[in-house]
């Protein structure tokens, strides 16, 4: 490959690196939709695990002590070292498949609480609910 060829590659490919935002939903879910689904919850601490868990069945979730199913929600957390201090970060995935990623500083307890927060409200776990999984799935299901 030209060296002249690699910048604008290199400038592309820079673009596209980021922070997942998740977005709130037009459309939040219902309780109904919320309980329609099991949620997982992992990660290698586990208070804050725990702490996730409980604000998750507070905000209405059906949350299951097991591995995920088939086409269920895993949700998988850690701290991580940001400008801001340390973060926790809840990543959803089902079957794999990323589903959506939300972020939240303070203590165990605050943190816990946003993330659960954010999750029930956002734009990506109602598609995921109303749609029977991500795209990416569909030719699992058949």
């Amino acid at each position: 490959m030209k060296r002249w060829l690699a910048l604008p590659m290199i400038l592309v490919s820079g673009c596209m690196i980021g922070e997942w935002k998740s977005e709130p939903a037009e459309r939040p879910l219902t309780p109904h939709e919320k309980e329609s689904r099991e949620v997982s919850i992992s990660g290698a601490d586990a208070d804050l695990a725990t702490a996730v868990a409980e604000a998750m069945v507070a905000e209405g979730f059906r949350v299951v002590s097991h591995a995920p199913y088939h086409e269920e929600l895993e949700v998988e957390m850690e701290v991580v070292k940001a400008p801001e201090g340390l973060v926790a970060v809840a990543t959803v995935r089902s079957d794999g498949f990323f589903v959506e990623e939300a972020r939240a500083a303070g203590n165990v307890g605050q943190a816990a609480y946003a993330l659960a927060r954010t999750l029930s409200h956002s734009q990506a776990m109602a598609d995921f609910v109303r749609n029977n999984g991500v795209p990416q799935q569909s030719k699992f299901t058949q």
